[in-house]
């Protein structure tokens, strides 16, 4: 691996200090100091320029320019002989050429462009060297040369994987991946599945990642390249890093990184590094963490990499935005975010932002905050997108298909070998085989008038089809865009992280979009929270959904109101006096039903307000029933009474349940009859000993068992809460 070395040449004009220049005419480069290179750099341009000279074969000239890009360390030195191949061999194309030479001319070009948009994708210029990339593909493909096309294929497919274009990494690494079985090459098929890895790690799809890292580390062990088993190693460790087995994500990390300190490999050094300090910190010993994130940083600056450093200073963010530290936090994700724009490295752009967000959002910077959110969820919906997944999964398929399809075609010629020696009975096969055409043919005919007589009506019917099938996919797409907007609004996993180490929230909308909807903000040591079923369901309860929400933030933080039963008093006023009457008599009635809480972290005191909603609390296995007030947030008989406020001394390991009706109100079961809040309540206190996390799942399993084969009735939405 290519390390990177940064030279600064101070020109000081004075008797103590000179630098002196190597002959150009030797090396061909300007301002070239040779002091600063170790005599192996130093043996190998010597040996190369003197070969180089002595020969007229410009053919031999650009081949011992290429053994100096082969073998040089030095990123201050190669690219700049690498630049003098692309000029010499694309002079050397626009003379008449021999087939041979002409064959090898093209090579060292493809290998010019595709070492050149490598060199150029590190420091950022990920548009070039895609570029570039692809000017290499067009050569290695017009010189059918294989094994180049599977390597720019696979480095296409990680600049992609960089940007957070899944679907083109996806594409480009299983061409790599295709090709490389096809020639046999093992590093080739090696390298690819670590980059499938990688691309389903970014998808979150951690089955399928370690799937195919376990399967490239097996071949990069017979391949015997240190290097490859090192970032297997790495990989893998990241993996088990994400599905909290921190024992084998530690034991991964340190195989990596003595093997990356093997082979003097620095980036991957700070690689393994910066994952261990990371992990350090999910193990809550920061000493030890910020020993390898040192470590790291210092490597990354000595070779001017700038995702480590990105990935580094994210982390350190992360860290001290955990502590509360905000201003340390803020500093380190500002930086972060800086270099990974620079560089086009879209996780850590997601990351920084992520965070970022909380801080401005804690020092009521709100400008700066929906900006942070904005960017977030770009890049989320670029890099996690429904598409995406869509996409992972049809190239893994189209992947599947090929392979079996290869297999199957051999198979056939093993048939058809065999076909050969009963030659005389598959003439009489065709002969029967040619009669019975015949008389299809004859009896076709007469089939055809009908067919036209009901050709001319299913076309008509067809079109109509076609029209319907449109309109349908336009108001489905147009639907789905409406629930990114919507999940947008929705409470982020942040927020509840903040103050809480284990809740759930299960969120089930009936349709695409909710009428139900959960919402969350942090203030100071407060945490404040709805969960709230807006007046319908579908596309109009998003709608309200969208309303309520945009209320709820403006009377907290825009009006500043601090207890539950004002927020729901303002909200309420406002919808009645946005939401007119209309003819019908039905309109304006619109609002939600909900659970608002604020929950004071220093005191452990409770308020609630309820609107047709209970609290429930489970204290010891045993149920504190907060009652609503009997009246809906929006118009009512009952609008002119304020909501009331009922304060609750919390205690440690009480768990809170806030839901909307969906649950309880869904009808299944043998008689198909509804749940009931009283079966909920039942199943709540059977699993009261299981973790939060346990409890989603089985209310999850519970729900759909008693749904069965019925459809959903209503959008279902419930938190829970360990204090």
């Amino acid at each position: 691996m290519k390390s990177l070395v940064i030279l600064f040449l101070f020109f000081i004009y004075n008797t103590a200090f000179s630098q002196k220049y190597a002959d150009k005419n030797f090396y061909l480069l300007d301002s070239l100091v040779l002091e600063n290179y170790d005599s192996e750099e130093l043996t190998l341009l010597k040996e190369n320029l003197k070969a180089y000279h002595k020969t007229s074969s410009e053919i031999k000239q650009i081949t011992y320019l290429s053994e100096i890009t082969l073998n040089s360390n030095e990123v201050d030195l190669w690219p700049k002989y690498n630049e003098i191949i692309i000029i010499k061999s694309q002079k050397l194309l626009q003379k008449k050429l021999e087939k041979k030479t002409k064959r090898m001319v093209l090579n060292f070009l493809t290998d010019a462009y595709n070492d050149k948009a490598y060199r150029i994708s590190e420091i950022g210029e990920k548009n070039e060297a895609i570029r570039l990339y692809n000017l290499a593909i067009k050569i290695a493909i017009l010189n059918k040369d294989k094994r180049r096309l599977l390597n720019c294929y696979n480095n296409l497919g990680n600049v992609y994987s960089v940007q957070g274009n899944i679907p083109n990494a996806l594409k480009y690494t299983f061409k790599s991946l295709k090709i490389a079985e096809q020639v046999k090459d093992i590093e080739g098929i090696a390298i690819a599945l670590g980059n499938l890895g990688v691309i389903y790690d970014q998808q979150e799809d951690f089955k399928k990642a370690k799937e195919y890292y376990l399967k490239g580390l097996e071949i990069q062990k017979k391949t015997g390249l240190k290097s490859g088993i090192a970032t297997s190693y790495n990989n893998l460790g990241f993996i088990y890093d994400k599905t909290k087995e921190y024992k084998k994500s530690l034991s991964y990390y340190m195989l990596a990184s003595k093997i990356y300190i093997e082979i003097e490999e620095y980036d991957g050094i700070s690689a393994a590094y910066s994952n261990i300090g990371s992990l350090y910190i999910m193990l809550k010993d920061p000493k030890k963490a910020f020993f390898y994130f040192e470590k790291a940083v210092i490597i990354d600056k000595k070779i001017n990499n700038k995702k480590g450093l990105a990935h580094s200073y994210q982390t350190y963010g992360s860290f001290y935005l955990g502590q509360n530290n905000f201003k340390l936090a803020k500093k380190y994700l500002i930086e972060s975010i800086d270099i990974a724009q620079e560089s086009g490295i879209s996780e850590v752009i997601q990351a920084s932002s992520r965070s970022l967000y909380s801080i401005y959002a804690k020092e009521k910077n709100w400008e700066k905050a929906f900006e942070m959110q904005t960017l977030y969820y770009q890049l989320k919906d670029s890099i996690n997108s429904q598409s995406n997944q869509k996409e992972a999964i049809t190239q893994s398929l189209n992947y599947e298909f090929d392979k079996q399809k290869s297999l199957a075609k051999k198979e056939n010629e093993k048939k058809l070998a065999l076909a050969k020696e009963k030659e005389d009975k598959q003439r009489l096969i065709i002969i029967f085989g040619i009669l019975g055409f015949i008389i299809v043919c004859i009896f076709s005919y007469y089939l055809q008038k009908r067919f036209k007589i009901s050709q001319a009506q299913n076309s008509k019917i067809q079109d109509q089809k076609e029209i319907i099938e449109e309109k349908q996919k336009e108001i489905n797409d147009s639907i789905n865009y409406a629930k990114r907007i919507q999940e947008s609004f929705l409470a982020t996993e942040d927020v509840f992280q903040q103050k809480l180490e284990d809740y759930f929230i299960f969120f089930k909308p009936k349709d695409i979009v909710s009428g139900d909807f959960y919402w969350a903000h942090q203030v100071e040591n407060k945490l404040y929270l709805c969960v709230a079923d807006s007046t319908g369901h579908g596309v109009p309860g998003a709608f309200m959904s969208l309303l309520n929400i945009s209320l709820l933030n403006e009377a907290l933080l825009s009006r500043q109101l601090e207890k539950p039963n004002e927020l729901l008093d303002f909200v309420r006023k406002i919808l009645i006096l946005g939401l007119k009457l209309d003819d019908s008599g039905q309109g304006g009635n619109d609002g939600m039903d909900c659970v608002c809480i604020c929950i004071d972290f220093e005191t452990l005191k409770l308020q609630y307000t309820g609107a047709n909603n209970p609290l429930w609390i489970m204290r010891n296995n045993e149920f504190i029933d907060l009652k609503a007030d009997k009246m809906p947030v929006g118009r009512s008989p009952k609008q002119e009474i304020k909501f009331s406020l009922q304060e609750f001394q919390l205690q440690k390991n009480d768990d809170l349940f806030l839901f909307s009706d969906g649950y309880q109100d869904q009808f299944g079961g043998e008689k198909g009859k509804k749940f009931k809040a009283s079966q909920l309540k039942d199943i709540l206190i059977v699993i009261s000993n299981k973790s939060m996390i346990e409890k989603l799942t089985l209310l999850n399993e519970s729900f759909e068992k008693w749904k069965g084969e019925l459809d959903q009735v209503d959008d279902v939405c419930i938190i829970g809460l360990r204090i």
